[in-house]
C-alpha cells in the first residue's frame, strides 16, 4: 500500500493533493512499522521495542514525507516497550504530529522537527518539537481528520496531549507506563 501511494505521490503535482497523499502515505508508513517490529524482531507480539519503532518509523517518516535540506527530523527514544496497541496509537500520533510540523515549515529555512520518547519515573513523554514560528495566540479549532485522529488515539492510548510554544511548537504526549 504504501509502495503505490509513493507511486501515486511522484505523479502528483497538485500541492493539496500531494499534502493529503503524504499524510496518508505516514499513516500507512506507521502501522506497518509496528507490524514489522512487532512479527520480524522475533519478540513476543503483545510489546513493541519503542526505541526500535519509533526510530524506525522517524527514518521512514523523513523520507515519505520528503523532509530532505528544508526540515531535518531528529529523533531520540529512551529503550523501553510497551503494549502493541498502545505503541501503535502513539506512532500513528507521532505521525500526526511530524507531518503537521513538516507541512507548516514548508518554504522556512532550517526547521528542525525533534522527536523524544523519556521517562520520568512512572510516566512517559512522547514530545514532538519544531523551531518553527509556533503555535497562534488565538488558534481555530481544528476539524480536520489529523485533529480527531489524534483525540481519538489519545483516548485509546490512555494519555493526554499538552502544547505550548517555546522558539517553536511543543507538544507533548503524556501517559502512565
Amino acid at each position: 500500500v504504501a509502495s503505490l501511494i509513493q507511486l501515486q505521490l511522484k505523479r502528483t503535482v497538485d500541492e493539496p493533493a500531494r499534502l493529503a497523499l503524504q499524510e496518508a502515505l505516514g499513516r500507512v508508513l506507521s502501522i506497518s512499522e509496528a507490524h514489522r517490529n512487532l512479527y520480524g524482531a522475533g519478540q513476543g507480539v503483545e510489546r513493541v521495542d519503542m526505541a526500535v519503532y519509533l526510530t524506525e518509523l522517524c527514518a521512514n517518516l523523513a523520507d515519505a514525507l520528503f523532509l530532505g535540506e528544508l526540515v531535518r527530523l531528529e529523533c531520540s527514544v529512551e529503550p523501553g516497550a510497551l503494549e502493541r496497541d498502545r505503541a501503535v496509537a502513539l506512532g500513528l500520533i507521532l505521525n500526526e504530529l511530524v507531518t503537521n510540523a513538516a507541512k507548516y515549515a514548508r518554504g522556512q529555512e532550517a526547521t528542525v522537527v525533534t522527536v523524544k520518547l523519556r521517562r520520568s519515573g512512572p510516566t512517559w513523554v512522547l514530545s514532538v518539537a519544531d523551531n518553527g514560528p509556533g503555535l497562534p495566540d488565538n488558534p481555530s479549532p481544528s476539524s480536520g481528520m489529523g485533529q480527531g485522529l489524534i483525540t481519538a488515539l489519545l483516548k485509546q492510548a490512555d494519555a493526554s496531549l499538552d502544547n505550548r510554544n517555546d522558539n517553536g511548537a511543543i507538544f507533548d504526549v503524556a501517559f502512565k507506563a
